[in-house]
């Protein structure tokens, strides 16, 4: 993904990710927050441990 956005692309499609899935209370992405968007991520199928 790298050689194709270049450094400066991906770094910024991986900000804009946390960006959408961070708390936005406490700035971090927390469990909880991965299991609400877990749709939007298509993960919806995978095992929880």
């Amino acid at each position: 993904m790298v050689e194709r956005l270049g450094a400066e692309g991906f770094t910024k499609e991986l900000s804009n990710g946390f960006r959408l899935l961070k708390d936005g209370e406490k700035g971090v992405i927390t469990f909880e927050n991965l299991k609400r968007n877990s749709a939007l991520l298509e993960l919806h199928g995978m095992p929880r441990s």
